[in-house]
């Protein structure tokens, strides 16, 4: 065999691999313990999905510091919310629970109304998460993370 057939053959190799990879990346689904986020903007809704799961966080009013803030919060029938806090992204506020008031289910989903108040800081223009632990049987723990901002006026 050839140095230069040799060569040429791991050449294929290397690129036939980081196709794979490649192609591989682009179908790979988030498994157990693995976060999913999204930003919650002007409409204030967000829904994230899982494979066959979701959790969907809607603010019921305009997200205001100092106030309690309502919340509707919609799950799969399979998760159990074993957490909930508001943390500060850009300063630190420590952690805000988020109160249940009200569970309601179904076979297609979970409902949720939370209560939630948001301090202030100096920082004028504060990035919040969201964040809800979960637990299904499937799964395991999964971390849903809900980002949204708030400014001082």
């Amino acid at each position: 065999m050839s140095r230069t057939f040799f060569n040429q053959t791991l050449i294929i190799i290397a690129i036939i691999l980081v196709v794979i990879g490649f192609l591989f990346s682009l179908n790979t689904t988030l498994g157990p313990n693995e976060t999913v986020q999204c930003n919650l903007t002007k409409q204030q809704k967000c829904e994230l999905v899982n494979i066959a799961e979701f959790v969907t966080v809607e603010f019921l009013q305009d997200i205001e510091l100092e106030e309690e803030l309502n919340l509707h919060i919609l799950t799969s029938p399979t998760l159990k919310i074993k957490k909930m806090w508001v943390q500060g992204v850009n300063m630190y506020m420590g952690k805000t629970a988020v109160l249940i008031d009200n569970v309601k289910e179904t076979s297609f989903q979970k409902s949720y109304q939370g209560v939630l108040f948001l301090g202030a800081c100096s920082e004028p223009n504060m990035k919040w998460q969201l964040i809800i632990l979960t637990e299904s049987q499937d799964k395991g723990e999964q971390s849903w993370f809900f980002n949204f901002d708030t400014s001082r006026n």
